[in-house]
């Protein structure tokens, strides 16, 4: 039997250990901003939805399982582009940023599952979402309610 790892530094370099990112490249609204065409833009650019339309009811249909969509969350989103304490630390130092990215991050969503929903009809969908810890949630429930509920209502009506 082979022996695991007798150290964290030997987890690491060994490979076993998922990447840490030290530093984000979006801290501020300007970061945001410089980055914003990379994070929005057309879907047709992104997704070959003639393809989709063709090929996608056909392929749904010889599945003998239900059809998924995948989504990020809202606060996943954030912690991927900033960082998880950024993003617990950004919904109240820097509001009109952290609404601005999940309006961006929302419309973004909405049109790439439209392609999806076309062709597949998914049964279900599911969302990423990491805003808790054993001990409890990353942020309040009063921020979660006022910036993260409305993303989630909205991507249910336009879903349904």
């Amino acid at each position: 039997m082979q022996e695991g790892p007798r150290s964290p530094y030997e987890l690491t370099v060994s490979g076993g250990s998922p990447p840490h990112e030290i530093a984000f490249a979006i801290q501020t609204p300007a970061d945001y901003l410089a980055h914003h065409d990379r994070l929005v833009g057309s879907i047709s650019q992104r997704c070959d939805t003639k393809w989709l339309s063709t090929h996608g009811p056909a392929i749904c249909c010889q599945q003998h399982h239900p059809a998924a969509l995948w989504a990020h969350g809202p606060f996943s989103y954030l912690r991927e582009l900033v960082g998880v304490e950024d993003a617990m630390v950004l919904l109240y130092t820097k509001p009109d940023m952290i609404r601005l990215m999940l309006a961006d991050h929302l419309e973004m969503s909405m049109a790439a599952a439209v392609p999806m929903v076309e062709a597949c009809r998914p049964d279900m969908c599911f969302v990423w979402e990491d805003c808790c810890e054993s001990t409890g949630p990353f942020i309040a429930p009063k921020i979660f309610e006022t910036m993260v509920v409305p993303w989630y209502r909205a991507w249910k009506d336009h879903l349904v």
